[in-house]
């Protein structure tokens, strides 16, 4: 039997919401019996996309479906397949900023994407509304939470000699999990993923002990600055940050509360995971989370505290519904 859909994406390392995603919809895809191919859209050899576009021009598949925030790559692959007559679905993983704020040749690479592109799929009603907001057809967009359940090998994967050994003898502290993808500041200077807040989290609450698991340094300045932070503070025995790369899962066994405290997000695939596997979750305001997530005003220090202390009294399982990718987004 041919192969009915083609991934256009690609998988860890590093690990982040979008690659995490993609290596979960191809395990979903088994279990609902679709037969897919994957196409790895980021090789770092010189003339890869060339091959990449050789490949999508002989390819059997009816659906194309493209993983990452790229509009340009997305606009362009779009069109060419829209020549082939093949339904083209990409995946907006985030839309950090409202589309009045975007530079014209971004707004023009977005109608261009618009032309090409099927159906996008949006992880929430944040993502949704930026969407419309930038012209794109209600009936053209679908709504699916990124959030797939982690795989038995993720949720048991050994966890690093240097994370147990920042956890031995923590006795009575309360362990507290944050991540990045990358560390970097946006336009205005402000910390994407909220480190700064977790530095003085750590400072004010003095029973907590923090892992903050960033793999990509962005900005080296702000790095060192951040780590010069905490040595004045004294946290250099209470704060971890994690460079490698890890999924989250492993983690979530040895920890009391996860952390979230971004100011721009599209849904947070971390707060689901934690959620779904028992483990509290502090979250900013900035969109849609999974249902039981203890959310507050985004950049707000003092809410953001109250809620982790909150956290420490709560901790169940919370139901995240999955939906069918092959009977609702590629209506087989």
């Amino acid at each position: 039997m041919d192969k009915q859909i083609l991934l256009l994406g690609t998988l860890p390392p590093p690990v982040g919401g979008v690659t995490i995603h993609t290596k979960r919809l191809m395990n979903e895809l088994r279990k609902e019996n679709v037969l897919y191919s994957f196409i790895d859209i980021r090789p770092r050899k010189k003339l890869a996309f060339v091959f990449i576009l050789g490949k999508l021009f002989i390819c059997k598949e009816k659906i194309i479906h493209y993983q990452l925030n790229n509009w340009k790559e997305s606009a362009v692959l779009a069109n060419l397949m829209r020549l082939r007559k093949k339904r083209f679905i990409s995946t907006i993983h985030s839309f950090p900023v409202e589309y009045k704020e975007l530079k014209i040749s971004s707004k023009w690479l977005i109608r261009l994407a618009n032309h090409g592109i099927s159906c996008f799929v949006a992880p929430g009603e944040t993502i949704k509304k930026r969407l419309l907001d930038a012209g794109i057809k209600e009936e053209k967009i679908k709504i699916f939470h990124t959030f797939l359940p982690p795989s038995g090998e993720e949720i048991h994967e050994d966890i690093p000699e240097e994370i147990n050994e920042y956890l031995r003898g923590s006795g009575n502290f309360k362990i507290i999990l944050a991540n990045a993808y990358k560390l970097y500041l946006n336009s205005n200077g402000e910390d994407i993923y909220g480190l700064d807040m977790c530095i003085t989290a750590c400072k004010r609450i003095e029973y907590t002990k923090f892992i903050f698991v960033c793999p990509l340094i962005g900005d080296r300045i702000y790095y060192e600055k951040c780590l010069r932070q905490i040595k004045k503070e004294g946290l250099s025995d209470r704060f971890l940050i994690y460079r490698k790369n890890i999924s989250l899962v492993c983690l979530f066994k040895e920890v009391d509360v996860f952390v979230r405290p971004t100011i721009t997000d599209s849904y947070g695939i971390s707060v689901a995971e934690a959620l779904s596997l028992g483990i509290p979750a502090v979250a900013s305001d900035v969109c849609e989370r999974a249902p039981g997530a203890l959310l507050f005003p985004k950049g707000n220090q003092e809410e953001f505290i109250k809620r982790i202390e909150e956290a420490f009294n709560t901790g169940e399982k919370h139901s995240i519904k999955i939906r069918n990718y092959k009977r609702e987004l590629y209506d087989m």
